[in-house]
């Protein structure tokens, strides 16, 4: 079911009161990114993240920007290591979370990469929830 387009944009919102200043547009700039792939991921706050997830349990997210510090802003695939990645631009954890660093504002090829991991986060969720 698609999500308000102004209920996530007021989340974005309360999101960037808690972020430096110097990454608010790069941070906006990564949600809309994000949130043009598709209607039925909700944006919410938790973990001091952006987070974005289909349906309604919080533990199924799929995808955090996370803006701690002045260094950078990661935008996090929590299953990333499950993602097609053939350029390892995927910087791994500890867990199964795949991240991207981003220091200013996105290139074309930057966007790109973030609706492709994007696509395959969602499709890697829907096949998940395909199996329960």
């Amino acid at each position: 079911m698609p999500i308000s387009s102004e209920t996530n944009i007021a989340t974005r919102d309360t999101f960037l009161t808690t972020v430096d200043d110097k990454f608010t547009a790069l941070v906006t700039e990564i949600d809309a990114t994000i949130r043009d792939v598709s209607t039925d991921l909700e944006g919410y706050i938790s973990y001091k993240m952006l987070m974005y997830r289909v349906g309604k349990k919080r533990s199924d997210w799929l995808i955090a920007i996370d803006v701690r510090g002045t260094k950078c802003v990661t935008l996090r695939f929590f299953k990333g290591i499950h993602l097609l990645d053939p350029n390892k631009l995927l910087r791994l954890g500890t867990t199964t979370i795949g991240n991207l660093d981003f220091t200013s504002s996105l290139t074309e090829t930057d966007k790109a990469n973030i609706v492709d991991f994007t696509k395959q986060a969602i499709a890697w969720h829907a096949n998940e929830a395909s199996k329960k």
